[in-house]
Formats: C-alpha cells, sequence, structure tokens
C-alpha cells in the first residue's frame, strides 16, 4: 500500500520523487523491523490460539501463525451478552488459554468474567 501511495505522490509531486522514496525506505525498514520483533516475541508461544475482542486480528494471527479461535464483538457503549460469555468460557478451557488481552478502550468486565 505504501508502495503505492508512493508512486502516486510521485506521479503528482515528481519534484519531491527522492523524499518519497526515502520516506518509503524508511518506512519499510522500520515495518520490517518491527515484524522481526513480533516473530521473535511470539515464536515460543506454549499456546498459539487466541480469542481477540476484535475481529481485526486476522493480519496478525496469519503473519505470527495464530489462530483465532474466536472474536468478542462488543459494540461502544454496549458490553458482550451471557449467553455470548458462555460460547468464549466454553472455547477457553479446553485450549487453556493462559492469557486474556483487551484493547485499551474496550472493557475489561467480559475478560474478567472469562477469567475468572
Amino acid at each position: 500500500m505504501a508502495s503505492n501511495i508512493c508512486r502516486g505522490l510521485t506521479t503528482k509531486y515528481p519534484e519531491y520523487e527522492d523524499i518519497f522514496a526515502d520516506n518509503l525506505q524508511q518506512l519499510h525498514s522500520e515495518l520490517s523491523a518491527l515484524e522481526e520483533y513480533g516473530r521473535t516475541a511470539l515464536e515460543d508461544l506454549s499456546c498459539r490460539e487466541i480469542i481477540t475482542f476484535h475481529d481485526g486480528f486476522a493480519y496478525l494471527a496469519q503473519t505470527y501463525d495464530l489462530t483465532i479461535l474466536d472474536a468478542i464483538e462488543e459494540e461502544s457503549g454496549s458490553e458482550a451478552s451471557a449467553k455470548d460469555l458462555i460460547h468464549m468460557i466454553e472455547e477457553v478451557e479446553p485450549h487453556h488459554l493462559p492469557a486474556i488481552f483487551t484493547e485499551k478502550s474496550g472493557s475489561v468486565s467480559a475478560a474478567g468474567i472469562i477469567s475468572r
């Protein structure tokens, strides 16, 4: 995507081609370092299954060979239903998931119930 944006900007503003190319190279370097950090941090996980609080983690799971068992989709201002929580607990228990992560802006109530 960044390469496509760089091409578009270079076409529109050819006088800044060198700046765009340098910025693109810098971005690629930073993204490569971030991906390597993720690989190193996650390579020795004893459990590769996860449950997320948003279904937007598919790319993360695919990149780092994780399996998303399920996603708790909470709308802004609402929390997971009792039925959803029971379903999540039934997913967590047989897989012995060792951790629950929540989003910074999300509710921790559902995670607390599931962890108990």
